[in-house]
């Protein structure tokens, strides 16, 4: 069994040596920053069952470490790793939208703010739907002459 991290910035450095990619730790929500954290249930049992979890009054975003690290004899392929990091990062994206609707005022106004399903459904799609606004010119930030 591999032995787990004991600190945020311990798991950010093993991710960074392993897959060449930098976690964020802090987000900016429609002006508002959200620190973010990868901690395990041993660590902070808020996250006990969850694989992330946001709080709105806190401005704090909380991510399980389980979800990238093996829990078997450490002997994990690249591709599996690889698959891990994408895994984190849609957890991530969810907890984000999470963050989105809370900053906006909608967790309060309307029930599919707090919409597990729409979350995850946005949270997945979202690389996708970038992508589609990017190839069709819909989301640069210039001004339009008329």
């Amino acid at each position: 069994m591999e032995v787990l991290s004991t600190t945020s910035e311990e798991f950010i450095e093993k991710v960074k040596e392993e897959m060449n990619y930098t976690l964020p730790t802090k987000i900016n929500v429609m002006g508002t920053d959200f620190d973010i954290t990868y901690t395990t249930e041993e660590e902070d049992p808020t996250i006990k069952g969850k694989s992330g979890v946001c709080y709105s009054l806190l401005k704090k975003i909380k991510i399980d470490q389980y979800i990238y690290l093996d829990d078997a004899d450490g002997s994990v392929s690249e591709a599996e790793k690889s698959s891990k990091l994408l895994s984190l990062l849609a957890i991530l994206r969810h907890e984000v939208m999470h963050a989105f609707f809370f900053q906006s005022g909608l967790d309060t106004q309307c029930s599919f703010a707090v919409d597990e399903m729409l979350i995850d459904w946005l949270s997945l799609k979202l690389p996708e739907i970038v992508e589609v606004m990017k190839e069709n010119h819909l989301v640069e930030n210039r001004s339009l002459e008329c």
